[in-house]
C-alpha cells in the first residue's frame, strides 16, 4: 500500500516539473521578445545605444539562468 502511494505521489510531482518546465520555457520565450523589442526601440530611437546593450545584457543573463534552471529540472526527470 505505501509503496502505491509512494509510485502515486512521485508521477503527481513528475506532472508538476513538467508544467513547471513548460512555464519556464513560456518565461524563456517571453524574454527572447523583450530583446526582440528593445531592438526595435532603438531603431527606432526610442532608447540610446547605451542604454539598449545594457538592458540587452540584462535580458542575456536572464535568459541564460532560466535556460539553466530548466536544464537542471530535466536533468532530475
Amino acid at each position: 500500500m505505501l509503496f502505491l502511494l509512494l509510485q502515486i505521489l512521485l508521477k503527481v510531482q513528475v506532472k508538476k516539473n513538467k508544467h513547471f518546465i513548460q512555464f519556464l520555457e513560456n518565461s524563456l520565450g517571453s524574454a527572447f521578445e523583450w530583446e526582440t523589442q528593445l531592438i526595435i526601440c532603438f531603431r527606432q530611437g526610442f532608447i540610446k545605444e547605451k542604454t539598449c546593450v545594457e538592458l540587452q545584457n540584462d535580458v542575456q543573463k536572464i535568459q541564460s539562468k532560466i535556460s539553466n534552471f530548466i536544464d537542471a529540472l530535466g536533468d532530475k526527470n
